[in-house]
């Protein structure tokens, strides 16, 4: 995955269990970007409301139609804004990965650890 910092960006989350849509009603969401899977603080880290977040961090979709499974994460332009420049490097993968916890308390991982990249921005907006 790739995000340039600075920038708004949506990211649009199917779950699935094999090849069923999962019915994400009630469930915890956590999405989380470190240096590396090691490190105890996430440069990034966003829940749903229920989880301590907020719908601007994870929005859970209506669980119907189209939309049944799916979740939306935001990453905001400040979440990127405030990173040294040591610590963008288009070369350099994060880490990342996204987790359920189920109404029912079990715990379920949708993304396993996937590299995560954020490229340096050219412009520096006000």
């Amino acid at each position: 995955m790739l995000i340039v910092q600075g920038e708004d960006a949506t990211i649009e989350v199917v779950a699935k269990v094999g090849s069923v849509l999962y019915d994400l009603t009630g469930v915890k969401a956590f999405f989380t970007v470190k240096k590396n899977w090691k490190d105890r603080t996430a440069l990034i880290a966003k829940m749903t409301t229920n989880a301590g977040g907020s719908d601007s961090q994870i929005l859970v979709l209506p669980q119907i139609g189209l939309t049944k499974g799916k979740l939306q994460i935001y990453v905001a332009a400040a979440d990127t804004a405030v990173l040294t420049d040591d610590e963008i490097d288009s070369s350099r993968d994060y880490v990342y990965d996204i987790w359920l916890i189920t109404v029912a308390g079990n715990h379920k991982v949708v993304r396993r650890m996937c590299g995560f990249q954020i490229a340096p921005r050219v412009t520096i907006l006000p």
